[in-house]
């Protein structure tokens, strides 16, 4: 792997578009904000463009990146029911004001736009990089929730077009698999590339304060993190602890927010756990809550490459994760940096549970584990090959 040489580059840093939805907090733009503060500016220039500039993940940034609102070059963006049709024309309009010389793009709908905005609104085939960060095939079947009917509809209308960018960057192998072999995208065109862990922010992140009456170690603690969402499938690991708490004192915590919060607070209360389970909402400083827990569980329909299992092994939290499409089952070695159990079976789930919290040099050897294997995403490792992609790009737009 070779960067371009300063022939190649002219000397000129290569102005980079990421382009974000909004600044909500979850997990794909979590890890675009990570590369941007890692991007060597000697190099590079990156720049943000966002559909909607609203949202904490704002707060992320360095105080230099120049932020562009979309929304502010078509009025008509700003139209609900006129979003989907002025957003390809507001993107055209906003590179054409702010040029870049590579986009590049991570969510569903900021890739449609920018692939209708080349093919039809723009002079020259821009340079781009699209990313996906599910397994699509999944997440069609069993996230309704995620899949608006509009949205499935011209999300797979426009699916074909994904052959025509630069370069698709997939971060697990089974996606790339899964886009591969059942949604026809040009393997040639693929790159493998795992997400970024910024090891400096998480350790940083878990010496924060928050403070809750649960932290003070009477009982295990269990903790669940993520938006509460049917993808996030919490109603499994409340299932799976009532199960625990049978057999023995624990408490579950989770923390996020999102539209499953009043089934899963029904489902608490069906299962008379009212006194042993918290869904605490979203909290700033959810690593620290994760760090003073005894156990992270990831119980989810689907993933992508779920950072949070990298941030609970940096902060010394064991890790029992489902084996679902796709990324726990590549990030985990079983029963040495984490338990695997089968996906959407509760009973399998609770014993894994019970097996980290009633074996301490189980619990010990996953923590040692999880710690070492969390590094193969560290900015050392990473950077790298993403700034490599980047100029990749830029060399196959300029035809050479």
């Amino acid at each position: 792997m070779q960067a371009l040489n300063s022939a190649a580059r002219g000397d000129v840093k290569l102005r980079v578009g990421f382009f974000f939805t909004d600044f909500s907090f979850i997990g794909a733009q979590r890890m675009s904000a990570a590369v941007i503060r890692h991007l060597d500016r000697s190099r590079f220039e990156p720049i943000v463009f966002a559909l909607q500039k609203k949202g904490p993940l704002i707060n992320e940034f360095p105080g230099d990146i120049r932020i562009v609102q979309v929304d502010d070059y078509s009025p008509l963006a700003r139209a609900p029911r006129l979003r989907v049709l002025a957003y390809p024309l507001a993107v055209a309009r906003a590179i054409r004001r702010v040029p870049i010389d590579v986009a590049v793009s991570h969510t569903p709908i900021t890739n449609m736009y920018l692939l209708l905005a080349r093919r039809f609104l723009m002079r020259r085939a821009l340079p781009l990089i699209i990313e996906e960060h599910q397994h699509l095939s999944t997440s069609l079947k069993f996230d309704a929730q995620s899949w608006p009917r509009m949205l499935r509809f011209a999300y797979l209308a426009l699916l074909p077009l994904y052959n025509s960018t630069t370069l698709f960057r997939c971060i697990s192998e089974a996606s790339r698999r899964d886009f591969v072999e059942n949604w026809k995208i040009k393997r040639s065109i693929t790159e493998v590339l795992p997400p970024l862990v910024d090891v400096e922010r998480i350790d940083a992140d878990g010496q924060a304060t928050f403070e809750h009456p649960w932290f003070d170690g009477k009982f295990p603690l269990v903790m669940g993190l993520g938006r509460l969402t049917a993808q996030k499938n919490f109603g499994l690991l409340i299932r799976a602890f009532a199960r625990v708490r049978k057999d023995r004192v624990a408490r579950l915590m989770i923390i996020g927010d999102g539209p499953e919060k009043v089934n899963l607070s029904r489902m608490v209360a069906k299962l008379s756990l009212e006194n042993d389970v918290c869904l605490a909402g979203f909290v700033p400083n959810a690593r620290s809550g994760l760090k003073k827990s005894q156990v992270f569980v990831l119980s989810s329909v689907w993933e992508g490459m779920p950072a949070v299992i990298c941030e609970a092994m940096r902060l010394g939290v064991p890790v029992v994760a489902v084996d679902c499409p796709s990324g726990p089952g590549e990030m985990i070695r079983p029963d040495q940096s984490g338990i695997l159990v089968p996906a959407n079976n509760e009973r399998a789930l609770a014993q894994g549970i019970l097996r980290v919290l009633d074996n301490p040099e189980l619990a010990e050897r996953l923590r040692r584990g999880g710690h070492e294997d969390v590094m193969k995403y560290s900015t050392e490792m990473i950077m790298p090959k993403f700034e490599f992609m980047i100029e990749e790009a830029a060399l196959k737009g300029r035809g050479k």
